[in-house]
């Protein structure tokens, strides 16, 4: 994903890199679709992610060692092209599922449905997904 600015990347390599060995805490790396920051948090335990009140940001790892530039932005590029094209642009433009389907027009369950997999965004109605790539500012082909 060419289209994925780094930045942050080497404070967020830097701040991992005085977690000491078996020490018991833990980093959690996020990634901000809006402006591309790269974030990271200190834990004390491996199951303690962070939520943010943003609905741009995504959890992207967790690591109780040291990452280097390359490998955070690695695992940053992983997890943002794992997500469903749809959940993708709407995170990046910030907005949650209930504002899309105010935005579109489209019904939330529709939506949900393909941001869950359940069904692919091919599978809606040409209205709909025009109407969906309208209200995120996009190409149609980026949500398919």
């Amino acid at each position: 994903m060419d289209d994925i600015k780094m930045i942050g990347l080497k404070d967020a390599s830097d701040a991992t890199s005085s977690l000491p060995a078996n020490c018991g805490m833990y980093y959690s790396i996020h990634y901000d679709l809006l402006d591309g920051q790269v974030l990271v948090r200190e834990h004390a335990d491996g199951n303690n992610y962070t939520s943010f009140a943003s609905k741009s940001i995504i959890g992207v790892g967790l690591t109780a060692e040291h990452m280097s530039e390359s490998r955070i932005a690695e695992t940053v590029r992983e997890a943002v092209q794992a997500l469903p094209p749809l959940r993708r642009e709407r995170l990046r433009q910030g907005l949650s599922q209930t504002e899309l389907a105010q935005k579109s027009g489209v019904n939330i369950r529709q939506i949900q449905r393909v941001e869950l997999g359940e069904s692919d965004a091919g599978n809606l109605t040409a209205k709909n997904l025009l109407a969906i790539a309208d209200a995120l500012g996009v190409e149609l082909r980026r949500l398919l």
